[in-house]
């Protein structure tokens, strides 16, 4: 038995201290998950949680890492970031270790992602709400309140709200918890409110991602009242926007980045010719190119084959691929007839389709490691429920 009584309750409440540790440390966040090995200590059974994917991921980790930290442009030396070794592993099993705890309990498992989005959010949310004074000051870098002396960048901040952002159309899904509505609700308004003052574009992206999606996957289910209502308010965002002052002190965050000939819309922020300088580099470079070159290629797969080569780059999309695998045998094998396995595959599907949308757009291995590790929890939550699924033939 994969669980037994005995230590069942003493890992999960280790695994629930290390994530949430995790998730609100900025600074050493990935680095606390090296603790993870304290479960299989106390259920050595729990090995058995390792599988194929565990070998590429391992793998991917140590060609990253040794071709990354060889770089001459790289500062840090080996045992600096040497975390990196093991935490990306450790984030998969731990995905796959929640799934079993929970023996596969829908309700319980979308519990578990809003408990994962409003710890990584909260002190990002105090942070910004101490700051709001500064809301027509132009500034988009801000401190976290764990750290008051270093700025950290709006591109950077912005990671934290992509969770709670994208709950935002699940406000609507009527929950048994009075609690977890009030919490959905508040964290929503207030991921809104700190999304708008960084200036984020890729996280209002996300929302209409998620809200689009929400209507597709939804409309069959949700009442009128519910679809209506979801249709107002993106009627009302998109008609609102024609009256809106761009040029408002209010909006000064944005009124520059818009129609910006290099950092515009049209360029996907700056972000197209980074792209194509990357994958020009990418051939004549095989084992990557100097920081110099191009900068932060703003895309996971390009900015680890700019520190990790090609074989990197190798791993990473065979990491993505079996991904998506298993994200389409969920969605395929799910019942739908139960509300809550109906929302979690609603929320799955968009989970997936936004996180792979900011991986494009975004830093990610260079600046959100956090985020990293959450992607691949979700990865290992769905290798899980899969396996699950074809036991239980749920």
């Amino acid at each position: 038995m994969l669980l037994n009584i005995k230590n069942k309750k003493i890992c999960f409440i280790i695994v629930c201290i290390i994530l949430f540790l995790v998730f609100t440390n900025y600074d050493y966040g990935t680095k606390i998950l090296l603790l993870t090995p304290v479960i299989f200590l106390i259920n050595p059974n729990l090995f058995l949680l390792t599988d194929k994917n565990v070998i590429v991921i391992f793998l991917f980790s140590i060609f990253f890492y040794f071709n990354q930290n060889l770089k001459i442009d790289y500062t840090s030396n080996f045992l600096s970031n040497i975390h990196f070794l093991f935490y990306p592993t450790l984030s998969y099993i731990i995905g796959k270790y929640i799934v079993l705890y929970y023996n596969n309990e829908r309700k319980k498992i979308i519990y578990f992602y809003i408990f994962i989005a409003v710890i990584f959010a909260i002190i990002p949310t105090l942070s910004i709400l101490q700051q709001l004074g500064n809301f027509t000051d132009g500034k988009r870098s801000m401190y976290l309140i764990t750290n008051k002396d270093f700025l950290i960048s709006a591109t950077i901040l912005g990671q934290f709200f992509v969770l709670t952002t994208i709950m935002i159309p699940f406000v609507l899904f009527k929950y048994k918890s009075y609690f977890v509505n009030l919490l959905l609700i508040v964290s929503s308004i207030l991921s809104i409110l700190c999304v708008l003052r960084l200036g984020n574009r890729t996280q209002i992206i996300l929302l209409f991602i998620s809200f689009f999606l929400n209507i597709i996957l939804n409309y069959k289910f949700n009442t009128f009242k519910s679809n209506i209502y979801i249709i107002f308010l993106l009627f009302f965002s998109i008609t609102t926007y024609n009256f809106i002052d761009i040029n408002s002190k209010y909006f000064s965050q944005y009124s520059d980045r818009l129609n910006n000939k290099e950092a515009g819309i049209d360029s996907a922020g700056g972000r197209s010719e980074k792209w194509t300088n990357s994958l020009d580099l990418l051939i004549d470079n095989p084992t990557g190119w100097e920081l110099a070159k191009t900068g932060y290629a703003h895309n996971l797969w390009l900015d680890i084959a700019r520190e990790g080569g090609v074989i990197s780059l190798v791993f990473i999309c065979i990491i993505t691929i079996s991904f998506f695998i298993n994200f389409y045998r969920f969605i395929k094998k799910i019942n739908k007839k139960s509300n809550e396995n109906k929302n979690l595959k609603n929320y799955i599907i968009i989970l997936g389709v936004c996180i792979h949308f900011y991986f494009f757009v975004e830093p990610i291995i260079d600046g959100m490691p956090i985020f990293f590790s959450f992607f691949l929890i979700f990865f290992g939550n769905l290798k899980m429920m899969n396996s699950l699924n074809t036991l239980q033939n749920i």
